[in-house]
């Protein structure tokens, strides 16, 4: 596992002041040239951006159980303190696959509350801090006023599109999958491709995200990761893999699903067998 510690192993300290200015990710996109984070929750009642890191660990498969302790214990504690989380699926074992982030600041909204925060190291002082964090609220008040905050999507012109596999053998792999099924062979498939796109210019992932959360105002978390090798990890989804509250751990199967019927009664007859389906509850 690899780090970066904020000065010792005693838990991390969070200062806040009341900052309303611009929405998280308006605060976000005045900081390019930084490593950035966000994350929006699906019912729109958190809202979390942060630019550069206090704390990063860099884990493994094997060590994720472990790194999460450590991780754990030295956030702030605070309820609203959390650190960015991101894994990597299809990896080797002992590869480098997990990156836990507590940024060095952040633009916090919950409901209509709204904040600016640091996170420091033990060891930091907290006046200093403090001093360092309101310097922050004015430089991104003074950011804000020259670029104005415009909802326009600057997102360079498209120069090159590459599928993986193309048109031909996509369709082709469609009508495999649909055989396959009228056969039996096959209950589900998903088949996938890898669309590659080629900018004219460099392209800012802010800008992506402000297209994301436009596009879907409702029912989707949204997110945008830095990871290494100054690359970034967004995506829009409805899906919430699971959450834990201490020993609670709750799942959503979506797949579960049936279409709804303006038939009330085809609706309820609908809902009665998906809930007395065994297989829409082992997934």
């Amino acid at each position: 596992m690899q780090y970066l510690l904020p000065g010792n192993n005693e838990r991390c300290i969070r200062l806040e002041i009341p900052w309303e200015e611009a929405t998280p990710l308006q605060w976000l996109s005045l900081y390019p040239e930084h490593r950035r984070w966000y994350w929006k929750a699906r019912d729109d009642s958190v809202e979390v951006a942060g630019v550069d890191a206090v704390l990063e660990v860099h884990t493994n498969w094997s060590g994720i159980s472990q790194t999460l302790s450590w991780v754990r214990a030295l956030i702030p504690s605070h309820p609203d303190a959390g650190c960015f989380c991101a894994f990597q699926f299809q990896s080797q074992q002992e590869q480098m696959s997990g990156l836990f982030v507590l940024p060095r600041w952040e633009c916090f909204r919950s409901g209509n509350r709204q904040v600016l925060a640091i996170h420091g190291g033990a060891d930091e002082n907290p006046g200093a801090l403090l001093k360092r964090l309101k310097i922050m609220a004015e430089q991104s008040s003074a950011r804000l006023q020259r670029m104005g905050t415009s909802d326009d999507h600057n997102t360079p012109p498209i120069a090159s599109r590459e599928d993986l596999p193309d048109r031909s053998a996509w369709s082709n792999t469609v009508q495999k999958a649909i055989a396959s099924i009228e056969m039996g062979q096959l209950v589900k498939v998903v088949p996938a491709r890898r669309t590659t796109l080629r900018t004219e210019a460099p392209v800012d992932p802010i800008n992506i995200v402000d297209r994301l959360k436009s596009l879907n105002r409702t029912g989707n978390f949204i997110f945008c990761y830095a990871v290494p090798a100054e690359k970034y990890f967004i995506g829009a989804s409805p899906e919430r893999l699971f959450v834990r509250v201490d020993s609670m751990v709750g799942t959503e199967a979506i797949a579960g699903t049936a279409p709804r019927n303006s038939d009330s009664l085809l609706d309820d007859n609908a809902a009665r067998h998906l809930l007395a389906s065994r297989s829409s509850w082992k997934r």
